[in-house]
């Protein structure tokens, strides 16, 4: 674009999520072509590249009274103080346009998507949405036979009656999830793929990583994790159905994430702080298992297909779009327990020769999905869309 814009990002976390991660690698995506950014999000530090959005009072009395009120007017209070905190920072940093994101993990602190229409009263927006959230009633992922009886009574749909459509901009990052915001708003939605940066995601020397990360430098090593060990979705629990199955082949489990504990023929990585940590992760393993039940377009399986990592995971959301069957990894239909160790021995016993072969497959195809310049474009395109539209309005 001729001159660069002035973007403000509307996000509840500042780094914790995968939607964070996916919102700052967009924000650096604009940053090198001459955009202007900052954050405005929920638990940031306060600074002149973010606004910190909010609703409780800091530690003290007014915190005590504040707790003390029923619930419906202390929800009143905070949601007032961040409408406030909004305004102001959209007052102070003047942007040409405002890019949301999550917004339903800052509820606890007075978020609501009624700052999406606040917003579009003063400059058009852009709303990536990077889960099924905003189209129910806040939880992240739910059967999508439930769509019609949740999004009619969603908060979506609410806010979105008050917003011309001249205003605002729906996207996803996979065309799973941008089919069912259509499904559930009635608007057009785009397609914005995440940004990685092919420079650090990238093969490299095993033996190395392995060595940095404390892992054993021979044999096969499966890796998996999450941010949060222990969350349902996420699927790991399923793991402990097929550690004879692991045993059996030789093969390491190595896992990462919060609340993990090793078990015998596992290595426990902890929390990786950083993503050069995450990168050698990737790079040390044989192939990278994600197990969630439902998900969108998750950075993990990205992040592990640029370093030449394979992956395994099920067949749903928007995940079949990211891996090629048999090519750059293996998908399986998402199972119970003992249907799951039924098909993950048949990949121990059929697909392990090919692993070797893949990994130059997925760096092959991460390298012609993800080429910056032509995001980029992408993301310019709907930029001035949004914004034509809104002199248009």
């Amino acid at each position: 674009m001729a001159g660069g814009l002035k973007i403000l990002f509307l996000q509840d976390h500042q780094e914790t999520g995968g939607a964070a991660r996916a919102a700052q690698r967009y924000r650096a995506v604009l940053a090198k072509v001459g955009h202007v950014t900052a954050v405005a999000c929920g638990d940031g530090v306060e600074s002149a590249e973010v606004f910190r959005l909010h609703g409780k009072l800091p530690r003290g009395a007014g915190r005590i009274v504040q707790i003390c009120l029923p619930p419906k007017w202390r929800n009143h209070w905070m949601k007032s103080r961040v409408e406030r905190a909004w305004q102001q920072a959209l007052a102070r940093f003047q942007p040409d346009l405002v890019w949301s994101h999550n917004l339903h993990g800052a509820a606890k602190w007075g978020w609501s998507l009624s700052m999406i229409p606040k917003a579009c009263s003063r400059v058009p927006v852009v709303w990536t949405l990077h889960d099924m959230a905003p189209l129910g009633d806040g939880t992240a992922y739910w059967p999508e036979t439930e769509m019609e009886s949740r999004s009619a009574c969603s908060p979506f749909r609410h806010e979105l009656s008050h917003i011309s459509t001249g205003r605002l901009c729906l996207s996803a990052p996979s065309a799973w999830l941008a089919s069912l915001v259509r499904q559930a708003s009635g608007r057009s939605c785009a397609i914005l793929p995440y940004p990685i940066q092919l420079e650090l995601f990238s093969p490299g020397d095993q033996r190395t990583a392995r060595r940095k990360l404390g892992l054993p430098e021979e044999g096969r090593i499966f890796l998996a994790g999450a941010e949060r060990v222990d969350d349902p979705r996420k699927g790991l629990g399923l793991l402990d159905g097929v550690s004879d199955l692991l045993k059996e082949k030789g093969i390491t489990l190595a896992f990462f994430g919060r609340n993990g504990r090793a078990q015998t023929g596992q290595s426990y990585l902890g929390v990786l702080q950083d993503e050069t940590a995450m990168r050698d992760a990737y790079r040390a393993a044989d192939m990278y298992l994600h197990l969630a039940d439902q998900d969108n377009a998750p950075c993990q399986i990205q992040e592990s297909l640029a370093c030449g990592t394979p992956v395994l995971a099920f067949r749903v959301g928007g995940v079949p779009e990211m891996i090629q069957d048999g090519v750059t990894g293996f998908l399986l239909n998402r199972a119970e327990p003992q249907e799951f160790r039924k098909a993950f021995a048949g990949v121990l016993e059929t697909g392990l020769g090919s692993l070797g072969g893949m990994r130059i497959a997925c760096r092959q195809d991460s390298e012609a999905r993800y080429v910056p310049k032509t995001l980029v474009a992408q993301i310019e395109k709907l930029f001035r869309h949004v914004s034509d539209q809104a002199r248009a309005d």
